[in-house]
């Protein structure tokens, strides 16, 4: 079996590579040969070593996957069949949540100021996000959408904000 990758108009191309959010819960496309005849064939189909949420058989050359959640880059992906497995080293990537700004800028010393982080890749649903701010963790951390966190800011003095996720 040979896999190659696919983009997201699901044109075979060997050379690509496919990334997207890091929640998962989307659709991709696995291109190569030797997937079997019929759904039966297809037993599973992997990212980074993890199975995804849903694998669909299309062909013998093709399948789709909807990715699950995980981070890293570089990921190789994994297609076993009944009779075989075959895997594409490297060829996908999690992008990570990315803080793009936040305000207001400036908060009372003691802490409790309700800052607004925008960025992407968030999530599509509440992920249970914790941000940080100056290095300090949020005294409370609030999922908006997939671009917004609300954070309740904690005592200190300035800094940079970043952005972490907890299971």
């Amino acid at each position: 079996m040979e896999i190659v990758g696919g983009e997201e108009n699901w044109e075979p191309n060997p050379k690509a590579s496919a990334h997207g959010p890091w929640y998962g819960g989307w659709w991709v496309g696995v291109y190569g040969r030797n997937f079997g005849e019929k759904t039966a064939d297809l037993k599973s189909i992997e990212i980074g070593g993890v199975r995804c949420r849903r694998e669909v058989w299309l062909s013998d050359t093709s399948a789709a996957c909807m990715v699950p959640k995980g981070m890293g880059l570089e990921q190789d992906v994994q297609v076993e069949t009944k009779h075989s497995t075959g895997q594409l080293e490297g060829r996908f990537t999690y992008d990570p949540p990315e803080v793009l700004s936040y305000h207001p800028r400036n908060g009372a010393v003691r802490g409790g100021t309700m800052v607004t982080i925008s960025g992407r890749n968030f999530g599509h649903v509440d992920t249970s996000p914790v941000a940080f701010l100056a290095g300090r963790i949020c005294l409370e951390s609030f999922w908006v959408n997939d671009n917004t966190l609300l954070c309740r800011s904690p005592p200190g003095v300035g800094g940079s904000t970043s952005l972490h996720h907890v299971d």
